[in-house]
């Protein structure tokens, strides 16, 4: 999230676009955020998110907005996933750290729900949003 799309990453939406596969992205290491407190137990991002100064969820909007604007650029229509107003149009942009497990589970839970006719899940461990408790059996 605070570094933007890199090559290899611009490489891998074009490839996803050309083959029609459906995807989420792991905004990854939201923890380094200027700013950003994570929480000591196990919480939701978006319990994380509202814990966090009016400052910093500006700051997050606005490096999430910049992701936003490049995958409009490259033709993909997105969103921060809680935004998100139909899941077929747009992409599901998760704020995660793989440090502190925060968007973590919805990441899982948005990838199960995009491969659902060819997997099943029962994503169990969903906590970040009531929607995805519901979802969790939906899946199979």
């Amino acid at each position: 999230i605070n570094e933007g799309f890199k090559p290899q990453t611009i490489e891998a939406l074009e490839i996803l676009q050309a083959f029609k596969t459906p995807f989420v992205i792991a905004a990854n290491k939201v923890d380094l955020c200027a700013g950003w407190r994570s929480p000591e137990e196990k919480t939701s991002f978006l319990d994380s998110f509202n814990s966090q100064a009016d400052t910093v969820k500006q700051e997050m909007d606005k490096k999430m907005y910049k992701l936003v604007e490049v995958l409009h650029e490259k033709g993909f229509q997105s969103e921060r996933f809680d935004r998100i107003d139909d899941y077929t149009k747009q992409i599901a942009i998760i704020p995660t750290s793989a440090k502190t497990g925060e968007g973590i589970w919805i990441t899982l839970c948005e990838w199960g729900e995009n491969k659902r006719e060819s997997i099943c899940w029962h994503c169990l461990f969903c906590d970040d949003d009531e929607k995805y408790k519901k979802k969790g059996s939906e899946f199979c």
